[in-house]
Parts: C-alpha cells; sequence; structure tokens
C-alpha cells in the first residue's frame, strides 16, 4: 500500500518528538540521538554536617552532546535517566547551599555519583558557615597563591614532627619539645581536620635540616639566631625556629613560641594570611582594619595565637574534605569528579 504525503510527514514527527521534550520531567534536551543512554543516581549531602540536603536542583550538561538534563533533589537523593555516555559538567543549585559545579564528571554506563555542597547556617565547632567564612576559607586555603580566583591547594598530611637536636642547649630543646607536645594534642590535628596526633621524634641532622625531610614529615630546626620573623617555613619542609626574637635579642617566652610554631604550621598545612601580610594579594576585601577572625592562627595582626579558632577548625575540615579537590575555585568549583 502506498503512503499518503500526509502519513510519511506524521511519522517523521512522531520520530522526532521522542527527542524533542526535555527539561526537568523529561528527557535529556539537546540535537542528535543517542545509540544508548544511561542513568545516574546519587545523594547529595552537606559537607559539613553530612546531612542530607533538600531543596535544590543538580543539572548535567555533556561536553559532546551538549544534552541537559535538570533534576530535583528529594531527601538528599536524585536520578537522572536517559543520559547519552559523555562526559559532563554537574550543577548543583538552590538558596540554601554554594552553587556548586564540578567540570568534568565521566559517564559510561549506568553510575552512582554522590556529591557534598557547601550549606549556609550550617555549624561545627560553634562555628557558622556564612559568607564570611565562605570568603575566608578561600583566602587562607590559597596557600600563598596570588591567585584573585582563590584557588584551593591542599598539602600532604602531616604524620610526623622531626625536631632536631644538638642545635640548641638541652634546656632549650626541651622547651621546643614541651611546646610541641602541647600543640600536638589537639592543635595540630585541627589543622588537618581531627586527623590523629602526629609522632615526635628527635634526632640529629643537617645544619639546614633539609637533609631529614621525608613524605608526611615536618623538621623543625631551633637555633639561638633569630631568624626573619622567629620562624620560616615550607609545606612540609624545614621550620626554623629561632629561639630568641631578632628584634632585641629576648628569649621568646613558652607562649610566643607556641604562638610561632601554631602559625607556620598552619601555613605548612597549606594555608595563607587571612588579614595581616600579604592584604594587597587579598582578593576577598580583608585587611588589618577589616578582620572578621582576629583569633584566627592565620590572622597575623601582631601578637600570634596559640590556638585554632571554631572558624580554623571548620575551615580546615572544608578543605581537607575528599570532595573538596585540590584547584577548587571559588566559590565552589571543583574541576573533576
Amino acid at each position: 500500500m502506498r503512503w499518503s504525503p500526509l502519513r510519511v510527514t506524521l511519522v517523521v514527527l512522531a520520530a522526532v518528538g521522542s527527542w524533542g521534550c526535555g527539561g526537568e520531567d523529561g528527557g535529556p534536551t539537546g540535537s542528535g540521538a543517542a545509540a544508548s543512554t544511561v542513568s545516574v543516581t546519587g545523594t547529595v549531602k552537606d559537607r559539613i554536617t553530612g546531612e542530607p540536603v533538600d531543596g535544590v536542583a543538580i543539572t548535567f550538561t555533556g561536553a559532546a552532546t551538549r544534552r541537559t538534563l535538570r533534576v530535583a533533589v528529594q531527601g538528599g537523593s536524585y536520578r537522572a535517566p536517559g543520559l547519552p555516555p559523555d562526559n559532563y559538567a554537574v550543577t548543583i543549585e538552590g538558596t540554601s547551599i554554594v552553587p556548586h559545579k564540578t567540570e568534568v564528571a565521566s559517564v559510561r554506563t549506568d553510575e552512582t555519583l554522590s556529591f557534598s555542597v557547601l550549606r549556609w547556617g550550617s555549624r561545627r565547632f560553634g562555628a557558622v558557615y556564612d559568607e564570611t567564612l565562605h570568603r575566608a576559607l578561600h583566602q587562607m586555603a590559597r596557600g600563598g597563591r596570588p591567585l584573585s580566583s582563590g584557588t584551593i591547594m591542599k598539602a600532604e598530611k602531616l604524620r610526623e614532627i622531626y625536631v632536631v637536636e644538638g642545635t640548641v642547649p638541652d634546656p632549650d630543646l626541651q622547651r621546643v619539645l614541651q611546646v610541641v607536645g602541647d600543640l600536638s594534642q589537639d592543635d595540630i590535628p585541627a589543622m588537618w581536620c581531627e586527623t590523629a596526633p602526629p609522632r615526635i621524634t628527635v634526632g640529629p641532622c643537617s645544619s639546614s635540616g633539609t637533609s631529614c625531610l621525608a613524605e608526611g614529615r615536618l623538621v623543625i630546626l631551633p637555633t639561638l639566631r633569630g631568624a626573619p620573623e622567629g620562624a620560616s617555613a615550607s609545606t612540609l619542609g624545614v621550620l626554623t625556629l629561632g629561639l630568641y626574637r631578632p628584634v632585641d635579642n629576648r628569649l621568646q617566652t613558652p607562649q610566643e613560641l607556641r604562638g610561632i610554631v601554631a602559625h607556620e604550621l598552619f601555613h605548612a598545612a597549606g594555608y595563607f594570611h587571612l588579614c595581616g601580610g600579604d592584604v594587597r594579594d587579598n582578593p576577598f576585601g580583608f585587611s588589618r582594619a577589616n578582620c572578621p577572625y582576629p583569633d584566627s592562627l592565620m590572622a597575623n595582626l601582631g601578637d600570634l595565637r596559640q590556638k585554632a579558632s571554631p572558624q580554623d577548625r571548620l575551615i580546615a575540615c572544608v578543605v581537607s574534605h575528599p570532595d573538596t579537590h585540590e584547584g577548587n575555585r571559588y566559590p565552589d568549583t571543583n574541576p573533576m569528579y
């Protein structure tokens, strides 16, 4: 039987219509048909509390196909069906959270991809995650990199503190060991988000301390000479600790030494000054006159604090979280899943 032109037209329209409807409750939108599709399921949780996040939407956008699928997150879970295999940019948005984006998530088969987001108002350690703390996180976690985008770096875990012996008299070495021992019980683990206290080792080393460097180890080199700021450190490198103040050659008090060691170890953990120091490179508007957290170890306003503040602890846990990747950019953009 011969088909009429009208019937041919209707058949073609029906074929096109199977891909033409998309959006939140339909299939993926875009051009071109895929031979097969897959489904992605997963959860969305609060990165600070671990609780399920509701009232947000998650969107998948294909790099090659340019197909887009937006679905609601309900009860902390989502299901994104009918996606062609592709690399996807994933965005999660809602009024209760910091907008999140994962730039590359590879989807080739049915997948389970779970995400975490930063939710406004979440609390931990007595600190509240608000806009000020969010900007402070991206300022401090730059690790000294002068990047206006606020790119986060992540330092390796500290497993050992190696204190060099033989460079100062034994009573002075014992003062250093007392300070390091006190900090290692609480504040040093807080810098890497409640990790186990590092072991403390005492032994000989070269005059520079570099011959004792090893993975996961920070070397403390006590000296009777005043270092430029009392101490200098690189990320899990050598911390040269001057026991005498360079400005007046006075012996540092235990409290002063504790503040210096705590500050420099937070540098070694990958964190930058919040307010004092290189404020010209601060893209988030903080300064000595405009410092939101003067009790932070990284406030750098003069007398150094001796303990990690609640905000320091919360920032360290967000940065240390496995969902915060190296290279995360402000406001919350991760390079890959």
